[in-house]
């Protein structure tokens, strides 16, 4: 059994309705980060990365 980003790309790379995007700056809410986050990273605001939300704006707006 294959985990991560590697599993979703095993299993549904061959789709062609199927788009995986990687955010390597971000961490798993679309925050940046380097490292492991921490609980403290949860306790100050921030932004989801502006990329992010480009990405999905154009999904929506193209019908998802």
């Amino acid at each position: 059994m294959r985990s991560g980003v590697a599993g979703w790309q095993a299993g549904l790379g061959d789709r062609p309705d199927v788009t995986i995007r990687v955010y390597a700056a971000d961490d798993h809410l679309f925050f940046p980060g380097a490292g492991p986050s921490s609980p403290a990273e949860y306790e100050r605001p921030q932004h989801v990365d502006p990329a992010v939300v480009a990405d999905i704006a154009r999904w929506v707006t193209a019908g998802g």
